[in-house]
């Protein structure tokens, strides 16, 4: 049993192990990390304390095994230098199943006594006795400035009580964000800690998120926040907590205290009616409620008359930029009650309406209210029931929404006339970077229309069609319509217009092989193109250096060992060192997420690709081309020769420097060079000759320059 120290030991001991730090750690990487410590390092800044190590380990992990009792009093001297360091900001305590609560006591004993820490996060339960002894470091600690939780889901009330009594030691405290986002604890837990945070006026964020907060953890909250003298508190996020009616009425009520609260977010909490919603609207309608950023997504709401105390409230928000309302089942009534209020919440700049079975009615109430959003950058209307008339008559209001950056409309029942009214909308959107439309049913025609629609689109980065029912007809009128004029676009998505074949894919050269071509990811998931369509695809993507992503299924597509081959040519043509130097050293995947069906010659060759083109296509030559073919550089005579012996030295160093391309052909490479040099001279005899000649006489006898030529011949 390892036996505890004092701070006291641990000083007059820390003079004599500066040449034996190892022999008081249990492994090397714990010695590095105490040395780095104790050196007041600058750029250790980070150091975090876990029971094992993993493949996201690095040289910041101070690793606690099962048997370092026996080993090392590793922790103790940790927490001696920790708590001399200057320059630590960021510490992680993870999960360690072997530490025990003298071993962890000793830790927390030397932490108590830095001050450089600004972050702390705490992965796992301490026990009772080892948070309530961290309230020492609280006390005396006025430099933290995030404290987050993590992984109590079998935390008990007693563990719960302490960090109550450890938060409540701040009394310098200058913390400004507390985080149990997805921490696990449970109702009671949560009942326990939060009454602390009446002690932390100065607090600016305190995220909640997807815990178990509950009637009773909102009720203590509610009356923490109420009691706080002057708090600070600028961003709440309360989201999937079981609030209910109550839970809520004693949120708003000490919220209500909140004045420099500017973000809520209540997403998911669904047990709330008529009577919680009600609450809501009074605190949006108070005095001091200045809120900036709203979530109250998937809260249930579907009666048409809670929609509208909520919009009676939510027009007293003047300075309200983001409102999250998806997935309450608002409906045409609630859209057409919402869509009133618009008009009053002109500093919006995120609205995402989603999933609220909104139809073309409640379409054409918001598209009346949308022509005064004139600071809206990002408006989310998909998987609602808007068909061609609710597009048509959003088409008007898009015209006016000249700071669009990002428009959703996917999965609706948008036909190939709502499309061209989009396309028409879509003109003035000079700003727009981001369109979904995928899973509506626009068909080739629409296609056309709304490629035209795409032409000054200059901004547009990526843009979403799948499940659109497009053939080779529409993707021809995309692309040579409206995409290839789209000079930033990155992302392409096609994937599940199922019709699409060769034919529609090798109408894609007119964008691939443009010099202006952007797009470095192109998503054609579910489409049986066969082996012909991945020839086509080879064959649109010579000459292409943009694209480093082609996504689809092998299976789904039905590419087989005739269609593959097209591809390896693709990266690596050997019919001749000029096709091998043109071929593709961009494109880094293809098919599956980890090229997973494609031939081991066609990974191999993706994997290079993620190297620098022009050194890839340097290894792709000394790899494929033991003999160089100098006949075509003939005509150019021995003019040539200097750049080639030049560009061999040039070749001699990136092998050099670069130990990837260090390989069984690269070892040949002086052997290659002298090669080449002999066939320059063997095809062209008579210049070699001449040139030599004119250097050492003035004459040549004409019967020995025909015995020199019969010398080479033979040669």
């Amino acid at each position: 049993m390892m036996v505890r120290h004092s701070i006291k030991y641990y000083e007059a001991h820390a003079q004599t192990i500066s040449l034996l730090i190892e022999e008081i750690t249990s492994s090397d990487n714990n010695a590095d990390i105490i040395q780095r410590l104790r050196a007041n390092d600058p750029t250790f800044k980070l150091l975090q304390i876990s029971g094992e190590r993993n493949f996201f380990s690095d040289d910041h992990d101070f690793i606690i095994d099962e048997g370092d009792d026996d080993e090392g009093d590793d922790l103790g001297w940790l927490g001696y230098f920790v708590g001399n360091s200057s320059t630590l900001e960021n510490l992680g305590i993870y999960n360690t199943p072997f530490l025990s609560a003298n071993r962890l006591g000793d830790f927390i004993e030397g932490l108590s006594r830095n001050r450089s820490m600004q972050i702390l996060h705490i992965g796992v339960d301490l026990g009772s006795a080892c948070f309530r002894q961290m309230g020492d470091f609280f006390k005396n600690h006025n430099n933290l400035r995030e404290l987050s939780f993590g992984d109590m889901d079998t935390m008990g009330v007693e563990s719960a009580r302490s960090i109550a009594f450890m938060l409540n030691q701040c009394e310098r405290s200058n913390l400004r964000k507390i985080c149990f986002e997805q921490s696990g604890a449970s109702e009671e837990v949560l009942t326990e800690i939060v009454t602390a945070i009446s002690t932390h006026s100065q607090l600016q964020v305190l995220n909640l998120g997807e815990n178990n907060l509950g009637r009773d953890g909102s009720v203590a909250l509610g009356k923490a926040l109420k009691a706080c003298d002057n708090p600070r508190l600028q961003k709440l996020v309360l989201c999937f907590n079981s609030i209910d009616d109550e839970g809520l009425r004693a949120l708003v009520d000490g919220m209500q205290n909140c004045h420099s609260l500017t973000e809520l977010d209540l997403e998911g909490n669904d047990l709330i009616t008529a009577d919680g919603f009600s609450s809501l609207s009074t605190l949006f309608q108070s005095e001091h409620c200045h809120l900036k950023h709203l979530d109250v997504s998937y809260m249930n709401m579907g009666d048409v008359g809670v929609v509208r105390t909520i919009s009676t409230g939510l027009a007293s928000l003047t300075s309200l930029e983001k409102l999250h309302f998806s997935g309450n089942s608002i409906g045409d009534d609630g859209a057409r009650a919402l869509g009133a209020e618009l008009v009053n919440l002109r500093s919006l700049e995120d609205l995402n309406l989603g999933d609220n079975s909104i139809g073309d009615v409640g379409a054409s109430a918001l598209a009346a209210g949308l022509v005064n959003l004139r600071s809206l950058e990002d408006l989310n209307l998909g998987e609602n029931s808007i068909g061609d008339d609710g597009a048509r008559a959003l088409a008007a209001g898009l015209k006016n929404l000249q700071s669009l950056e990002t428009l959703n409309l996917s999965s609706n029942s948008i036909g190939s006339t709502g499309a061209t009214a989009i396309g028409a909308g879509l003109k003035s959107l000079q700003s727009l970077k981001t369109l979904f439309l995928y899973s509506n049913s626009i068909g080739d025609g629409g296609s056309a229309a709304l490629a035209a629609g795409l032409v000054n689109l200059h901004s547009l980065e990526k843009i979403y069609l799948g499940a659109n029912s497009i053939g080779d007809l529409g993707v021809q009128a995309l692309v040579e319509g409206g995409l290839v004029h789209c000079d930033n676009l990155q992302y392409l998505c096609l994937s599940s217009n199922v019709t699409i074949t060769a034919s529609g894919l090798s109408s894609m050269s007119t964008i691939l092989q443009s010099e202006r071509c952007s797009l470095t990811e192109i998503s054609i998931w579910d489409i049986p193109f066969g082996d012909d369509g991945a020839v086509a695809l080879a064959d649109v993507l010579k000459g292409n250096k943009s694209m480093k992503q082609l996504r689809f299924d092998p299976d789904s597509a039905r590419v087989t060992s005739v269609g593959w081959p097209a591809f390896s040519k693709l990266l690596c043509d050997t019919s001749s060192v000029n096709a091998t130097y043109l071929s593709n050293h961009s494109l880094e995947a293809i098919g599956e997420w980890n090229n997973g069906s494609a031939p081991n010659g066609l990974k191999a060759l993706l994997v290079l690709n993620k190297h620098e083109a022009e050194h890839v296509a340097i290894h792709k030559i000394l790899n494929s081309h033991y003999d160089f073919d100098v006949e075509p550089f003939f005509e150019w005579k021995l003019k040539l020769l200097p750049l080639v012996i030049s560009w061999f030295e040039r070749v001699r160093t990136l092998v050099d420097e670069n130990s990837w391309m260090s390989d069984g052909s690269v070892q040949n490479f002086q052997s290659r060079k002298l090669s080449a040099m002999y066939n320059f001279v063997r095809g062209m005899p008579l210049l070699a000759i001449d040139g030599y000649c004119s250097r050492n006489v003035a004459v040549l006898a004409p019967s020995r320059k025909r015995k020199i030529e019969q010398l080479v011949d033979e040669s």
